[in-house]
């Protein structure tokens, strides 16, 4: 007999699950509140409602619209994006779609993150941070002050055979 398959969502106000059992073809679900605070407790919630036991899953799926709804309502912490260089303000450009094609006074909703919180850097072909231009002991002062401003905390060295690898850390929001 084959495990479980199991999707759960983490939403602001519910977190459901659905479940479905190949060999059988049994389906469950549940719905049941989320706690904003620690949202697997209502993930774990979901599972027991669903009468459902971990061991005899197969398949675990997971998302959240939470996050996603924070940046849509622009409720969530301030943010900042590190990018490839040259891709800077894609969010900004999107897709160019709009819901009036001659509205000559269509105003775009706002970026979810500003300009100015967008940072670039090179990107070599094996993901690691190029030297040169931001990428460069120069560059990575400035992201670091930037990580900073953010509360955060930047680690850089380089790597062998060239590029900087960075790992930036943020202390969670309680």
């Amino acid at each position: 007999m084959s495990g479980w398959r199991v999707a759960v969502d983490i939403g602001g106000t519910f977190t459901d699950l659905a479940a479905w059992q190949q060999d059988t073809g049994r389906f469950t679900r549940a719905k049941v509140l989320t706690v904003p605070d620690e949202p697997v407790r209502g993930v774990v919630a979901a599972i027991e409602k669903a009468g459902l036991a971990l061991h005899e899953t197969s398949m675990f799926l997971h998302g959240s619209t939470v996050a996603i709804n924070a940046v849509l309502q622009g409720t969530g912490a301030r943010t900042a994006l590190l990018t490839t260089r040259g891709f800077r303000d894609v969010l900004e450009m999107g897709r160019k779609n709009r819901p009036d094609m001659y509205n000559l006074f269509f105003k775009p909703p706002p970026c979810p993150v500003p300009r100015e919180d967008r940072l670039e850097v090179e990107v070599a072909d094996d993901g690691t941070v190029a030297g040169n231009g931001v990428g460069s002991r120069r560059g990575l002062a400035g992201i670091r002050e930037r990580v900073e401003i953010f509360g955060g905390r930047l680690d850089a060295g380089p790597r062998p055979g060239g590029g900087w690898t960075l790992h930036a850390s943020f202390p969670l929001a309680r």
